[in-house]
């Protein structure tokens, strides 16, 4: 969560910046057990309240359109 506060900062001070989030693709484990399938629930999650803080410090900043209109 600190990274997309961070980003959601650099974006409200209209700073340039980079960030780079390495996520691996599978945990170790096997893939159909139940603590490698929770693990891959808590990761969504979090990589959804990320993606959502930073759109929402874009949209305050309203930059939003801009981006989505770069990602699709």
């Amino acid at each position: 969560m600190e990274i997309a506060l961070k980003i959601a900062r650099k974006i409200a001070a209209n700073v340039p910046f980079a960030a780079y989030i390495l996520v691996p693709m599978w945990p170790e484990g096997v893939p159909t057990s139940k603590a490698v399938q929770e693990i891959l629930f808590w990761q969504s999650q979090t990589m959804a309240m990320m993606y959502k803080i930073v759109a929402e410090a874009l949209e305050k900043a309203g930059l939003l359109s801009i981006f989505i209109l770069r990602i699709t």
